[in-house]
């Protein structure tokens, strides 16, 4: 007579010819742990799409998951676009516009004799001048259209913008990249603002030289669909992700000319009526 097998082996094999794989690990999860450690112990930004493919929902989830555990009880400085200008998507081989927050913190003070940027705190800086803009009231819901925009938008400002793109790890960092790491944002330099009314945009004209020599020139209508175009977009799309905007925060729409590296001297931007900036690189 065949013996009984011990009910606990036979339950523990029919268990096993039923289980299935489980379940991978929640792609905005991993990736979103993965970007903040490495900003926590100081390690190079990971390039997750090679390993890790995010849709571009996914990544503004993972952005906004690290930029609120960075934030902790503050609130952000404000929003920014990123290759909305043919020169800038040459520059970083990027194909759409995408956008990032301001950390509290960002913008560099002034000291006694003007603003200074030390060399050491980048691997690999550029510069870039764009526009910046203030809102007169919160914002928490999608702006229908440029003319409701133009009711609510307070002041426009002159901006340098400072990022790093050497605390990345090696290789050429796709969209996705740049939206989980938060552009690489690292510092700005804002001007006195104006009210909009003063000009239109799109004609800013802008010059950035260094030590007295012309590094390069562009305009308030380098981004692709205009100033005011781009400023809705950048607020939709950071609305649309979960973010409220308040008066006090700025609005950068991306860069008016060609990205420059950092290199050292005194460098001044030229934004015509909306005045000029000034900066040691040191």
């Amino acid at each position: 007579m065949r013996p009984f097998l011990p009910v606990a082996v036979v339950l523990a094999a029919l268990l096993a010819g039923c289980q299935v794989p489980a379940p991978p690990a929640d792609p905005v999860a991993r990736a979103s742990d993965e970007v903040y450690r490495a900003q926590l112990y100081e390690r190079p930004a990971p390039l997750l799409s090679s390993r890790l493919p995010l849709s571009s929902d996914q990544a503004y989830q993972v952005q906004r998951n690290v930029v609120l555990r960075q934030l902790g009880a503050e609130q952000p400085r404000g929003f920014a676009a990123c290759l909305s200008s043919p020169a800038s998507r040459e520059a970083y081989g990027g194909t759409a516009a995408i956008a990032g927050v301001l950390l509290p913190r960002s913008e560099l003070a002034a000291q006694e004799d003007g603003h200074h940027v030390k060399l050491e705190r980048f691997a690999r800086g550029v510069m870039e001048l764009e526009l910046g803009f203030r809102l007169g009231s919160v914002v928490n819901r999608p702006v229908a259209d440029v003319a409701a925009l133009k009711e609510l938008v307070v002041e426009v400002v002159p901006v340098l913008d400072l990022r790093d793109h050497g605390r990345a790890e090696a290789g050429m960092p796709a969209p996705a990249d740049r939206i989980v790491n938060n552009l690489f944002l690292h510092q700005l330099i804002v001007g006195p603002g104006r009210a909009p009314a003063w000009h239109e945009p799109d004609g800013v004209a802008v010059i950035l030289y260094r030590e007295g020599e012309e590094l390069v020139t562009g305009s308030g209508a380098a981004v692709d669909n205009g100033q005011w175009q781009t400023l809705l977009d950048l607020i939709n799309r950071m609305v649309g992700v979960g973010w409220e905007i308040t008066p006090e925060q700025l609005l950068l729409t991306g860069p008016l000319a060609a990205p420059q590296p950092l290199r050292a001297g005194l460098h001044v931007a030229d934004f015509g009526e909306l005045g000029r900036l000034e900066v040691w690189v040191e």
